[in-house]
């Protein structure tokens, strides 16, 4: 959609760079920069965990405690899957979440998510293996009718300014069919 934009405002479409990735069927902020010295001060942000990024998930039952932190390291899965694996000799992964509602009788939780590091499907990964899969994810848990894929958001986003170094906070608030 990023590049189709860019061709409508007579941009050239390789423009554009991808700073961070999401899962696909993870809705949210993805942060695209449109110039070579921006992208490479923003993916040096990211690569210092200077950008700071904040996910909405909802996962079956309630963790217990309420606040945490999951850092099971991740592997690579099997070449026949795109499932990861918790493994003695994964990569280190540090995953901190917080409880913020519940739903009637502890069936779901919506966890606020903090990612420490980057690995793939880690906050999937790391909420299944600890007993809480995320509601309609298809590899780690159960998939569910009424969403697409996962109950993952990227919903904060904060980097300094590429230019100035000033502060900059995106939220995007969770979609209709997570709210609901």
């Amino acid at each position: 959609h990023l590049q189709a934009w860019l061709e409508e405002r007579g941009r050239d479409p390789a423009d554009a760079r991808l700073v961070n990735r999401i899962d696909r069927d993870t809705s949210g902020i993805v942060l695209a920069s449109l110039d070579l010295e921006a992208h490479q001060a923003l993916s040096a942000a990211l690569d210092a965990h200077v950008l700071r990024k904040e996910y909405r998930a909802i996962c079956v039952g309630v963790p217990d405690p309420a606040t945490g932190n999951w850092r099971d390291p991740i592997a690579e899965g099997s070449d026949e899957s795109i499932a990861m694996r918790i493994a003695a000799d994964g990569k280190p992964s540090h995953t901190d979440y917080e409880v913020i509602a519940r739903a009637p009788g502890d069936r779901y939780a919506l966890l606020r998510v903090l990612l420490r590091t980057g690995r793939q499907h880690q906050i999937r990964i790391h909420a299944a293996h600890n007993g809480h899969p995320l509601v309609g994810d298809w590899v780690y848990g159960t998939a569910c009718a009424q969403l697409a894929g996962q109950a993952l958001h990227a919903a904060l986003l904060e980097f300094p300014h590429p230019a100035d170094g000033r502060t900059i906070r995106v939220e995007a608030p969770l979609p209709a069919p997570l709210s609901a």
